[in-house]
C-alpha cells in the first residue's frame, strides 16, 4: 500500500449522504489490509473506518492517498507535527487533545492546530502545559522542532 510513520498521517473523512454533509478528521495510528478486500484504518482519536476496496475508487494524489465513492471522501495526507516531542508525550501520558484544551483553558482545535503549525503557543500558555501535565519535563525539550528519544 504506502509506507507511514505513526502519527504522520492525518485522515480526513468526509460524507455526503441525502443533502447532508459531514467532516471528521483524526491521525492515522495503524492501517491493515484484510484478505486483501478490506482495509482497516484506525485513527488515534476513535475514528476506525472499514472499507471493502472493491466499492471504492483510490488513488495518489501528490503525497495524499485518496479513498472515495459516490458518497465518502477519504484523504489520508502526511502532516508535519511542530512539536513533535509535546505531541509524543501527549500521546505517552494518554491525554487527550480535549483534555489538554481545557486544561489549558483553551477552545477545542486550539492544541492541534498548534501542533499542526496552524498557530503558534505563547509563553504564559506554553507555561501553564507545562506546570499542569509536564512538570518533570525540560521546556526545551516539550517545545523542540526536532523529535527527540
Amino acid at each position: 500500500m504506502f509506507k507511514y510513520t505513526e502519527q504522520d498521517y492525518e485522515i480526513t473523512k468526509k460524507i455526503r449522504l441525502k443533502g447532508v454533509k459531514s467532516v471528521e478528521k483524526d491521525r492515522v495510528s495503524k492501517l491493515h489490509v484484510i484478505d486483501k478486500k478490506y482495509l482497516k484504518i484506525y485513527g488515534r482519536m476513535g475514528m476506525d473506518i472499514t472499507l471493502d476496496l472493491n466499492k471504492f475508487c483510490m488513488y495518489r494524489e501528490d503525497e495524499s492517498i485518496i479513498i472515495c465513492n459516490q458518497n465518502v471522501y477519504i484523504s489520508i495526507s502526511p502532516i508535519s507535527i511542530t512539536y513533535p516531542n509535546l505531541d509524543a508525550e501527549i500521546t505517552r501520558h494518554d491525554v487527550s487533545y480535549r483534555m489538554v484544551n481545557k486544561i489549558i483553558g483553551k477552545k477545542d482545535g486550539y492544541i492541534q492546530g498548534v501542533l499542526n503549525g496552524k498557530g503558534d503557543i505563547n509563553l504564559s500558555t506554553a507555561l501553564k502545559l507545562k506546570e499542569s501535565l509536564f512538570s518533570h519535563l525540560d521546556m526545551g525539550y516539550l517545545f523542540s522542532n526536532n523529535l527527540t528519544f
